[in-house]
């Protein structure tokens, strides 16, 4: 027995003709079963023939072409979010990173629209806020701006990509800059100006802890500057025209002498001196090879303050050491007023007597002179 002929149309182009396959898959061919559309007449369904033609009435679901509309918007949406946001648009785990570097909010809790990622040459996924990345590119200016997680510098595809996106999210009235953070008491202002001169270290492949400098107390904040004075003037055995390039003219990094700043005792000045000293040594320089080189001397009288610093450094620990400042801390010890005045009096061990009728200006004077003596001394113990 021959299988019955298809009960479908033959095509969309031809509706008017049934279809001539063989039913194989019930009432269907192999080709219309899936998707089936009755071959029907007007006699079939009950209408008067109004001709000897055979009309067809091919039966349509009023729903199923707006579904098929928003299917496919949906597809499109979809990969046009993915081209203009990075594969973590639609999948949030797909990120290396769980948090956005610059607001600390997690990744998977960041608006849709906020969203944007990259997969680098490893085809590892990193993803950011979309605030954040502006702010990253706006920091880096000329320079080729660096993934904050790898260190690595971005494609150029990459930020391409980015600034596409940055556009078309503020014609869309998406705000792609974060509000300003207005602090409102001193400590955060403070903390606020510490954050923001420590992230321009971590531009410079460095990594840093901000808690390194808000931790140091006034002694600390004495001993850095010192150190870095000594650094910067001897130990680094800089010319004058390297110095020059790292902090051109007219700034000067040392406005107070040695012996100002140990006479401080004002945290708050102490600290105010330092950042304004931090803030010469990593930006003042036009190329970014020198304000890594500033970054580096700071980083490396930070490891004499600093423990958690001289962890992450040991090479700038060991160089640095034994520092100078550490002969001053001598004085910081106890010890009888009577023994620390015939130290100073005698000039560090010698035989120099200072009349004590001297006018009080040339005493002092004798004195400070007696007291650096002692900081430039060696050590007892350095010649064994």
């Amino acid at each position: 027995m021959e299988p019955s002929v298809c009960k479908n149309i033959r095509s969309r182009r031809h509706p008017d003709r049934r279809c001539p396959n063989p039913a194989t898959n019930g009432d269907y061919c192999g080709v219309h079963y899936k998707f089936p559309r009755p071959f029907q007449t007007q006699s079939q369904i009950g209408l008067r023939k109004s001709s000897e033609s055979n009309d067809i009435v091919i039966p349509v679901d009023p729903v199923e072409p707006t579904r098929r509309i928003q299917r496919w918007w949906a597809l499109y949406r979809g990969l046009r979010g993915f081209n203009r946001q990075g594969p973590a648009r639609w999948l949030r785990t797909a990120s290396t990173n769980s948090a956005d570097f610059y607001s600390m909010e997690e990744i998977t809790d960041i608006s849709g629209s906020y969203v944007f990622s990259f997969a680098d040459t490893d085809k590892i996924v990193y993803a950011f806020d979309i605030r954040s990345f502006a702010t990253l590119l706006e920091k880096a200016g000329k320079e080729p701006p660096q993934n904050p997680y790898n260190r690595q510098p971005i494609a150029a595809r990459t930020v391409t990509k980015a600034l596409a996106y940055i556009k078309w999210s503020r014609k869309h009235g998406i705000d792609t800059r974060w509000a300003p953070i207005e602090p409102t008491t001193p400590d955060q202002q403070f903390g606020l100006r510490v954050t923001d001169l420590f992230q321009k270290i971590d531009e410079l492949s460095y990594y840093t802890n901000t808690a390194w400098f808000t931790g140091m107390s006034a002694d600390d904040h004495r001993c850095f500057y010192v150190e870095l004075h000594d650094i910067w003037f001897h130990r680094a055995e800089l010319s004058n025209e390297m110095r020059n390039t790292i902090i051109p003219p007219p700034a000067r990094p040392f406005r107070l002498l040695i012996r100002e700043v140990v006479a401080l005792k004002s945290l708050e000045i102490l600290r105010k001196t330092n950042l304004d000293l931090i803030r010469m040594f990593v930006s003042a320089a036009t190329d970014r090879s020198d304000r890594s080189l500033g970054a580096m001397y700071v980083l490396t009288a930070m490891t004499l303050v600093n423990q958690d610093c001289a962890a992450q450094y040991p090479w700038m620990f060991e160089s640095a050491t034994p520092g100078i400042y550490a002969r001053y801390r001598l004085f910081n010890t106890p010890a009888p007023t009577a023994n620390l005045m015939q130290l100073l009096m005698g000039g560090g061990g010698g035989n120099q007597i200072i009349p004590l009728a001297l006018p009080p200006p040339a005493l002092e004077q004798q004195l400070l002179g007696n007291l650096l003596a002692l900081l430039n001394a060696p050590p007892e113990n350095e010649g064994e």
